[in-house]
């Protein structure tokens, strides 16, 4: 089984956090996004990482990594075991994957001050969707009892959100005691930092510095 992975990539990091929640150790390989090799763009689809090499075939998109890798290795299983609750978990899986995860970027990489006060706007209300769907839960997964695959969709904006946090100018938003909570439950599990490679922080920095993001500056 191999793993093509980008060091910053938070849809990588979602497959990878399944892998260490189970115990399973792919082979991994780390690209240059910017310079993409031939080989890979023969082998993605939509030249984008994660893909995923199993027995000769590719898998794409991480949200079809995620719940493969969660079939072939149960234990522990990450999916509920009812259809609605399945469906649940998905649409979240989702909704981190076109709404907070776009959102992490702008505010973690964003170069415009005016657009950064805009986006970082924009996540609290998102965060602010996310602390509803909280309501008497622990985790965003199934019947909220226990770690599961929405929780896996979301994981890594709690890893890149919390760096801009210690990082720089953004922190987490007013109006949200649950989602705040849930964050430091994934803080707590230590697969959630196996799931980014050596010098994960130390490559953000740099990109953040490189692109003289607004985050790293001094508020206006």
């Amino acid at each position: 089984m191999h793993l093509v992975s980008f060091d910053r990539c938070p849809y990588v990091q979602r497959a990878l956090l399944v892998c260490r929640e189970k115990g399973v150790q792919p082979e991994v390989t780390y690209i240059d996004l910017a310079d993409k090799p031939a080989w890979f763009l023969e082998k993605s689809p939509r030249g984008k990482v994660p893909i995923l090499e199993v027995d000769g075939q590719v898998l794409f998109e991480s949200q079809a990594i995620c719940e493969y890798l969660d079939e072939v290795h149960p234990d522990p299983p990450l999916m509920p075991d009812t259809p609605l609750l399945r469906a649940r978990d998905r649409a979240w899986f989702l909704y981190a994957t076109d709404v907070v995860l776009p959102l992490r970027f702008e505010v973690a990489y964003g170069t415009d001050e005016a657009s950064w006060v805009t986006a970082v706007g924009r996540l609290a209300h998102a965060l602010r969707v996310l602390e509803g769907a909280l309501d008497g839960r622990d985790w965003f997964s199934g019947d909220g009892s226990r770690f599961g695959m929405a929780d896996v969709g979301l994981a890594p904006v709690v890893t890149h959100m919390e760096l801009a946090r210690r990082n720089g100018r953004w922190n987490w938003p007013d109006g949200i005691p649950a989602f705040r909570a849930w964050v430091t439950r994934m803080l707590q599990r230590p697969t959630l930092a196996q799931s980014v490679p050596d010098g994960f922080e130390e490559a953000v920095l740099a990109y953040q510095r490189g692109r003289d993001a607004v985050v790293l500056g001094q508020p206006a």
